[in-house]
Order: structure tokens, then C-alpha cells, then sequence
């Protein structure tokens, strides 16, 4: 089951770099991301959001390109593809994880200018590696569905 954690920072670069961490951790195999997002408010007020391609949407679209080609291998192969991506990524879109949208104006309302966020849905975690990828960062947890002592221990490398 995964969690979603949302942490604020008061500066407008730490979101980013947290995600930097959290990458290279995926990329080692000690963290699994469903999707992820920074918001970066400007001190002029403007929101700008950086979000990577969720899972299911990843996962739509090399299945949904698969079938395509399956199906129409015969006649069209690279039509069959490209609408099998298309479609796969779509369907992928409207099963995965994701943040609603009323929530995450509710956190950039709550943002002061020159300020960042990182949304995260984690699927699974090394726990250890998870939390010593936050010990650089000084962030305050806006919300999170982890059980209390993860999110105690979250808190705990946050300062």
C-alpha cells in the first residue's frame, strides 16, 4: 500500500534537492515512487510545479503499446503502436495514484512566497536510506499517512 507524504520547506531549492536524494535512492533500488511533485512558490507569489510521470502512466503506456502492436502488427505496426501508447497511458492515467488537485492548492495556499513542497506517494521504502535522505534538509511535514513512529522518525531528520 503506498503512502503520501507532503513536506514544506522555506526556501524555494530544498524541495528540488530532496527529490535529486530520492531519485538516486530509486535508482539504487532502496525507494519506489508511484509519482512525485515539487511546488516552488516564487517570491513574487507564482506557483510552478514540477511533476514526474506517475507509475501507472508509465506502466499504460508500454502496456497499451504492446497490445497496439499485437493487434495491428499485421496492418498498421506503427499506427497500432502509437495508439496503443496513447490509449495504455490514458487508462494507466485514470487507475494510478495520484494527488488531488483541491489538495495541493490547499498546500500552495498555505505557502508563503519564496517557499517549496515535494509531494510524494511512496509505494516502498528502505526506511534507514529513506530517512537519512532527509537529514540535510530542515522541512516541515504538512501531511503524511505514514504510521506514527515513521513519521516521528521523518520528523527527527527534518531538523
Amino acid at each position: 500500500m503506498s503512502t503520501i507524504t507532503v513536506i514544506t520547506f522555506d526556501d524555494e531549492r530544498q524541495a528540488g534537492l530532496v527529490r535529486e536524494s530520492l531519485t538516486r535512492l530509486q535508482d539504487s533500488g532502496e525507494l519506489s515512487l508511484d509519482d512525485s511533485a515539487v511546488i516552488v512558490k516564487g517570491q513574487n507569489g507564482k506557483i510552478h510545479i514540477e511533476n514526474e510521470m506517475d507509475r501507472g502512466t508509465v506502466v499504460g503506456a508500454v502496456g497499451g503499446s504492446l497490445l497496439g502492436l499485437m493487434i495491428t502488427s499485421i496492418f498498421f505496426p506503427i499506427a497500432g503502436l502509437v495508439v496503443g501508447a496513447i490509449g495504455g497511458a490514458a487508462v494507466g492515467k485514470s487507475l494510478s495514484n495520484h494527488v488531488d488537485k483541491r489538495f495541493v492548492k490547499e498546500v500552495t495556499d498555505s505557502m508563503p512566497p519564496g517557499s517549496s513542497a515535494i509531494f510524494l506517494i511512496v509505494r516502498s521504502a528502505n526506511p534507514d536510506a529513506a530517512i537519512a535522505a532527509f537529514e540535510p534538509y530542515n522541512g516541515k511535514i504538512f501531511h503524511t499517512s505514514l504510521p506514527t513512529e515513521a513519521e516521528e522518525s521523518l520528523r527527527q531528520a527534518l531538523k
